[in-house]
This record gives C-alpha cells, structure tokens and sequence, in this order.
C-alpha cells in the first residue's frame, strides 16, 4: 500500500528492491538510504558499492559523517556568533 507522510517535504517512497529494480533500474538519478543491522558492517559494504557502481568516494557516506559534519558547522556558527557578540 501506500502510506502518506505529510510531515516530510521531499519525494520518498519506500519499497522492496525486487520492485524498485522493475521500476528504476537503469534510469536516471537515484539516492538510496540502507539500514544495516548492527552486527554488518558498514564500511564493508561502502566499499563494495563504490567498486560495483564505479561510484567516486564522496558519493556514498553514512549518517555518522553527515552528523559529523554538521556539528562542525554548528559549532563554528556559536564560535562566529561569540566574536561578533565581542566585538559589538
């Protein structure tokens, strides 16, 4: 079936990959998200997507970077924001 998500602004869908195969495989742009159970692992399979989808490095990341990433920028907003706060 089909279950609406009112609360989220992109175009998602969910679906097996037997049916994601019949219908994407091949065409255009995809982005895929996967959950790995926590005995997998993870950098495992990064490598094993790069290699079969000749895919460059910076194309396939986990969610720990991404939050990683955006502490960083969190954090350098608050430093900023103390200067500018200083020197006001």
């Amino acid at each position: 079936g089909v279950y609406y998500d009112y609360g989220n602004p992109y175009n998602q869908v969910m679906m097996s990959h037997r049916n994601w195969l019949y219908a994407f495989a091949g065409t255009g742009n995809v982005g895929l998200g996967v959950l790995l159970k926590d005995s997998v692992n993870g950098e495992g399979l990064k490598n094993r997507l790069e290699n079969v989808f000749r895919l460059p490095q910076d194309r396939v990341f986990d969610n720990s970077n991404i939050y990683n990433q955006a502490m960083r920028v969190f954090d350098h907003t608050f430093a900023i924001a103390g200067t500018l706060g200083n020197i006001t």
